[in-house]
């Protein structure tokens, strides 16, 4: 999914159907682990825990599923491949018929306790994330009536889909509900960092921890823990041909300003900034130091006595290996599942 400038439903009704009993299977299941302690509050609960498995097994078909393309090409993980973090490798990803986005494809975790999403914040509510990406021309470039035609049209979607609802059709809500049932709980807090916090394990060398030093002095008014961003908007001196959060809010003082990325999986995360035009961590912390006595017109303040040395760049990306979580992306609960249809 990649970003796109849209403010889709600010605010969403409460939904009015009523669902099934099916009964309840997710026990222990992994992906229902406690949240660590320290984590901040979720912006989003699953609206129905007790039937949250179920769905999030139907959302998960769904994520993986090209079915929600135009020409049944692209699928939600085209873009967000689990190895690398639910990112994208390519600068713009392809949508369908080869069409390039407008922006690089962010990583897609710890979705719950963001309080908006896409790169410029357009969308506020994790149920209505996909909307942008489905019904954008470059992308998947389907309209939610025709997302719904081919849905009900599917015997096997439409049966599952009625075990939960008691319904006989599909509705745009209820694709809505069972991709945010799954994609809230694209969890990461299980890396190496997490296990040194909690004494674990200890740093695998000094440069490891000197880098942390330098992360809390220099990094961590924007990038602040444990989700490693703080969810605002900045311009990091990086010039795009974008608009930014400018697109939202049609404030200028906004143009270039985008939300502050989490560095969870940074590692493999590239290519990096908005239009994925930076390959590597080199690239992008050697723009970093080029900012050292610059006077750059919005550019964040937090950015402005911002220095690194040769060293403490080296530290850096010693530390940012920490955070790499491999729970996340080799966790067959959320790979791609088996489908009892043919594709």
């Amino acid at each position: 999914m990649k970003f796109r400038s849209l403010l889709v439903w600010a605010f969403v009704p409460t939904l009015f159907f009523s669902c099934n009993q099916v009964e309840n299977s997710t026990g222990d299941h992994p992906i229902f682990e406690d949240t660590p302690s320290g984590f901040l509050e979720k912006q989003y609960e699953f609206p129905y825990p007790d039937q949250h498995y179920h769905w999030y097994e139907l959302g998960r078909k769904l994520f993986y599923d090209p079915v929600l393309s135009l020409d049944s090409t692209i699928s939600c993980a085209s873009c967000h491949k689990i190895d690398l973090a639910f990112s994208d490798d390519s600068d713009l990803s392809k949508g369908i018929q080869g069409k390039l986005g407008r922006r690089n494809s962010p990583p897609l975790f710890n979705l719950s306790y963001s309080p908006s999403y896409m790169r410029d914040g357009g969308i506020i509510h994790l149920e209505t994330m996909p909307i942008a990406p489905i019904s954008d021309s470059l992308e998947m470039g389907i309209t939610m009536a025709q997302v719904n035609l081919k849905l009900n049209s599917h015997a096997y979607y439409r049966s599952r889909f009625s075990e939960l609802t008691g319904k006989d059709t599909i509705t745009d809500r209820d694709l809505l509900l069972a991709l945010a049932a799954f994609q809230s709980k694209l969890n990461s807090f299980n890396s190496a960092f997490d296990s040194i916090q909690t004494g674990k394990q200890t740093w695998r060398n000094e440069s490891q921890r000197l880098g942390f030093e330098v992360f809390k002095i220099k990094c961590s008014s924007c990038h602040s823990l444990p989700l490693f961003t703080d969810h605002t908007f900045a311009f990091n001196g990086y010039f795009v041909s974008d608009q930014g959060r400018a697109l939202v809010t049609q404030k200028p003082e906004d143009i270039n300003r985008f939300k502050v990325p989490s560095l969870r999986n940074i590692s493999l995360s590239a290519p990096y900034m908005t239009d994925g035009s930076l390959g590597d961590l080199d690239a992008v912390l050697t723009h970093y130091q080029s900012l050292a006595n610059k006077e750059i017109v919005n550019l964040d303040p937090r950015l402005k006595s911002m220095s690194l040395s040769n060293e403490e760049v080296f530290q850096l990306k010693e530390f940012l290996t920490t955070l790499t979580d491999y729970r996340l992306t080799r966790n067959p609960y959320y790979s791609k599942p088996d489908y009892p249809f043919k594709k």
